[in-house]
């Protein structure tokens, strides 16, 4: 992790997800590889987006070298962003690399303690 990265980003494996993701709070986790291209146009979005939200933890796992946790979620398809609470999954993942106005909608609706569905994506995402 570079300096530069905010603090509430770190990388987990099969050994440390259960329980990181289970830790109280929102998190994200990205589903990533190191040589998917749109995983890396991805990341950098994500650190902006968390370094304006420190209440939310971000997650990165590499499906690469995680085939359990991969198969536990049944990721077919990098990047995929999953959110938790308190070792919840909370909607659908999302697929692919999406607009920062998606991921910051969903931050803003699950930190406001939705949970039951996907909340509305703003129109211009």
């Amino acid at each position: 992790m570079s300096a530069d990265r905010p603090a509430n980003i770190s990388t987990v494996t099969d050994a440390t997800f259960d329980e990181e993701a289970g830790k109280p709070g929102l998190a994200l986790v990205d589903f990533y590889a190191d040589w998917c291209g749109p995983c890396k146009v991805l990341e950098p979005m994500l650190d902006r987006i968390l370094a304006q939200h420190p209440e939310v933890r971000m997650l990165r796992l590499n499906v690469d070298e995680n085939p359990l946790s991969t198969a536990q979620f049944q990721i077919l398809s990098i990047p995929t962003v999953i959110f938790f609470r308190d070792g919840k999954q909370l909607g659908e993942p999302i697929l692919g690399a999406q607009k920062p106005a998606v991921y910051d909608a969903l931050i803003r609706e699950y930190s406001s303690g939705a949970d039951a569905q996907q909340p509305e994506i703003p129109a211009e995402a």
